[in-house]
């Protein structure tokens, strides 16, 4: 399982979405999704968990059959579709393996 998130601005605009989502396989699940005046902001609390009482939407799978249809067509046409998460899923065991030996040569050049 892969968790990501994909920040939605028009150009040239402060305000958006932030869509907190998770991919299986070549399969991807909406969290949740946060509308704000400036995305950019939220995205760094949300990062730096800064702010502990922000509202992050409700459930998505919470919202009415038509609703999360309608926005899942929607990230679609934004490219957050299967192929991607395949991608994702591919350079996320990726990079575990680049960190993971990045740990391995720390941890012998502790020891010698």
């Amino acid at each position: 399982m892969t968790e990501f998130t994909v920040r939605v601005i028009k150009k040239g605009a402060k305000n958006g979405l932030l869509v907190d989502a998770s991919s299986m396989d070549t399969s991807f699940e909406f969290n949740t999704v946060q509308y704000a005046e400036d995305v950019t902001a939220l995205f760094n609390d949300y990062i730096n968990q800064k702010s502990v009482d922000f509202y992050t939407g409700p459930a998505f799978n919470s919202l009415d059959e038509r609703v999360q249809s309608e926005f899942t067509d929607f990230m679609t046409s934004l490219g957050v579709n299967e192929e991607l998460m395949s991608f994702m899923n591919v350079m996320s065991v990726d990079k575990d393996q680049r960190l993971y030996l990045k740990w391995l040569k720390s941890v012998q050049n502790f020891f010698c």
